[in-house]
């Protein structure tokens, strides 16, 4: 994922989900919220090719 686009797991997500035909649901919980606006981490930003459900899981985690 370029630096310069995603800074944060929630971008991540929205990088993924282009042109998939998928979104993310509102935030409604504040432990999702939380987990939106962590910082991506570097080892993230290269992970495929995996399935798009395996690459929402390695940025999410196993708690997610």
């Amino acid at each position: 994922m370029p630096t310069q686009l995603v800074s944060s797991v929630g971008e991540g997500f929205r990088y993924l989900l282009l042109e998939s035909g998928y979104s993310l649901c509102s935030a409604t919980s504040s432990a999702f919220s939380a987990l939106l606006s962590r910082p991506l981490p570097a080892v993230q930003r290269d992970i495929g090719p995996l399935k798009l459900s395996e690459a929402l899981q390695v940025l999410a985690g196993l708690t997610w």
